[in-house]
């Protein structure tokens, strides 16, 4: 963890940063921040002239360009910037101002401008702005106290917040110019609409009304909305269950882990590469020998994905288990399989595997733990669970990995598989090869959701989208989930 008055860092994944409101600090998100750090890199920011941060020299004339270009300043590229109130105000500008550092956007109680003006009456009266700066200024610590219990569920609910934003008061200079920033800031014109982008509002909020929602998403047609019942202008801490559950389905599909600075030892890297060529040469091989008639039945290519078979059994033992898919022979030679034997029982001679009976789909080596390739769609998932409830029974550590591809995904036994593996714990993990068509269908056409890993949160485990070529990435994002399938504590979606 790296702590600072600039920016608190903690965690371990893709970037994350966490904005908040006027008047407050960083520490309006300490159980948020937590329970992110399971899974991203985050990075709670304290505003300049908020949280004992100083307010510098502004080389700006607009205030919320300075907070941006501030906070733009201390993350990384490609990262998710979830911000609150003036926060998100901040994270739309940096979408602007800031492209490459920013990958999507979560908006919690913000729109692209605060106070009324013609055309637009969703936001709260230049004078109430006034008059709660006023109040601000008089009263620091009287004034917090009184907006956050505005914002409670319940009496007391907000006790611990008080005590710990008030530890880092903001001066009086960056109260004056954050609330300048939400007085002249209209960014109605530049909405980054290419940015996936989640508003989370509440229906009791009188600083951004709920009518605010639909008005927005009429400029912004690809903005995601949840209104939480009863909420006001802090759902996140009002509400905070229903706000996380709203929060992991749409970061679900953000965890796409971007070229990073992963470095992995030169064995590794040369052992992976090795593995890659050896995968690519065999199947360049099988093609060509499937076009001229000389292979048994039907064999699919597993050219273009050898990344993610190379990365993932690069770091399973002997005796963990693998179960495939009818695109197996990288999963087979990643894990250990000889490939002339491979080779024969594609050729239909009783040198191979089955003795030439199976073919390319049903390749199975069960003295290195490979269950099998076979045809049936999704078939890896429930078989993957009989082993791990098997190694589980036994008191070993084994773990099982299920390959399946896009297609599978929208197989009941998908759902099936998953609910059962969370549900017992078992040490399973569900690597999904999307290549985005199941044969000739259209992953986008066919399923509900962005990305195939938002759907582990119905689960209740941690589920993760990876560039399935980045081979460094995946052997970092796999070798976590093994380790904890290997600790006990239960399965990943990949």
């Amino acid at each position: 963890m790296s702590r600072s008055h600039d920016v608190a860092v903690t965690g371990r994944g893709p970037p994350l940063v966490l904005v908040h409101g006027w008047g407050l600090n960083r520490h309006v998100f300490a159980e948020l921040a937590v329970r992110l750090a399971h899974q991203w890199t985050v990075h709670a920011v304290n505003l300049p002239g908020h949280g004992g941060r100083a307010l510098g020299e502004s080389d700006s004339g607009a205030p919320l360009d300075y907070l941006t270009d501030s906070v733009a300043s201390l993350v990384q590229e490609n990262a998710v910037w979830c911000g609150w109130s003036l926060g998100g105000l901040v994270a739309m500008n940096a979408a602007r101002r800031h492209r490459v550092k920013v990958k999507a956007l979560v908006l919690i109680a913000t729109t692209p401008r605060f106070t009324r003006t013609t055309g637009w009456g969703y936001a709260m009266t230049s004078k109430a702005l006034s008059q709660f700066g006023e109040r601000l200024a008089g009263d620091y610590a009287a004034g917090v106290e009184e907006f956050l219990a505005l914002q409670a569920r319940e009496p007391g609910q907000m006790q611990g917040v008080v005590k710990a934003v008030l530890k880092r008061p903001a001066s009086p200079e960056g109260l004056a110019f954050g609330q300048r920033a939400l007085a002249e800031s209209d960014l109605r014109a530049v909405l980054p609409v290419d940015i996936p982008a989640l508003l989370v509002a509440g229906t009791r909020d009188a600083l951004v009304p709920p009518r605010a929602v639909p008005a927005l998403r009429a400029h912004w047609p690809g903005l995601r909305a949840h209104v939480v019942d009863g909420a006001a202008h802090a759902p996140f801490l009002s509400h905070a269950e229903e706000f996380h559950h709203a929060l992991d389905t749409f970061l679900g599909g953000q965890m796409t882990t971007t070229p990073s600075n992963i470095k992995l030892p030169t064995e590794t890297l040369t052992s992976l590469y090795h593995t890659m060529r050896r995968v690519r040469a065999f199947d360049e091989r099988v093609a060509t020998l499937f076009e001229s008639g000389e292979v048994r039945g039907t064999a699919h290519s597993y050219v273009g994905e050898e990344a993610v078979a190379a990365a993932v059994c690069a770091q399973l033992t002997e005796r963990d288990y693998v179960a495939s898919n009818h695109r197996g022979h990288g999963h087979c030679i990643a894990k250990g399989a000889r490939m002339e034997l491979m080779m024969a029982e594609l050729m239909g001679r009783d040198s191979g595997y089955c003795r030439g009976l199976g073919g390319s789909m049903h390749i199975a080596d069960l003295g290195l733990n490979i269950l099998g390739a076979n045809g049936i769609v999704g078939a890896a998932m429930p078989l993957s669970c009989g082993a791990g409830l098997a190694a589980r029974l036994r008191g070993e550590d084994q773990v099982v990995v299920a390959f399946f591809g896009d297609g599978a995904s929208n197989q009941g036994i998908f759902h099936e598989s998953m609910n059962l593996a969370a549900v017992w714990k078992l040490p399973v993990i569900f690597v999904c090869e999307n290549n985005q068509y199941a044969l000739t269908t259209s992953f986008r056409t066919t399923t509900a959701v962005e990305q195939v890993a938002q759907r582990a949160v119905a689960y209740g485990m941690p589920g993760v989208t990876v560039d399935g070529n980045d081979v460094a990435e995946v052997h970092h994002v796999v070798g976590d989930a093994i380790a904890r399938a290997r600790a006990g504590e239960g399965p990943s979606l990949i």
